[in-house]
């Protein structure tokens, strides 16, 4: 057997993992965009008038996963802040006929709710070192509590435990638990 065949795989792989050309950059760029693009995708799915509510158990995963493998950077935050936009934009298109400007005022407003989910989700986890599959529940659920009630009655529209309507046995769980609770077990 020749010596080279027989050399263990670490010492054949180089020790610089960056390519010159940058393309290590370029496919993290790629995964940013990928998972804020999966969470609207899958979010979307969930909702009316598409109503694939199993998609809801793994909607937050990609954005989830994405943002708190990245530091808190504007230009991150900015991506999270077009996914939320872009959620809403998508599925209140339907507010259009009455108004205008008031469907992109609404939208521009309650997509600052991904950005906010970011910050809190990746302080939770990298900084305070909460486990991810408890910060995410936490994090979400808050958010969408806040945002029903405030500011001035809020906005409580597209909640994650409402996604669980058609599925009339996962959704009994509501009577007894309430949404935000719902939503803090689809989240786990």
């Amino acid at each position: 057997m020749a010596p080279e065949a027989t050399a263990p795989l670490s010492s054949t792989l180089p020790v610089k993992q960056t390519c010159p050309g940058g393309h290590i950059g370029k496919h993290r760029r790629a995964g940013l965009w990928l998972g804020a693009a999966l969470t609207v995708l899958l979010l979307t799915l969930a909702y009316p008038p598409f109503w694939i509510w199993p998609a809801i158990f793994f909607a937050l995963t990609p954005l989830s996963f994405v943002l708190v493998r990245r530091p808190l950077k504007l230009r991150f935050l900015l991506v999270y802040y077009l996914a939320g936009f872009l959620f809403f934009a998508v599925n209140l298109l339907w507010l259009t006929p009455v108004t205008i400007p008031g469907y992109l005022a609404l939208c521009l407003f309650i997509g600052l709710y991904f950005p906010a989910y970011a910050f809190a989700l990746n302080r939770l986890v990298n900084q305070f070192r909460l486990p991810a599959t408890l910060a995410v529940p936490l994090v979400w659920t808050g958010l969408e509590f806040l945002r029903a009630g405030y500011p001035e009655g809020g906005f409580s529209w597209f909640l994650l435990g409402e996604t669980l309507a058609p599925a009339t046995v996962l959704s009994q769980a509501a009577d007894l638990l309430g949404v935000w609770r719902v939503t803090f077990l689809i989240c786990l």
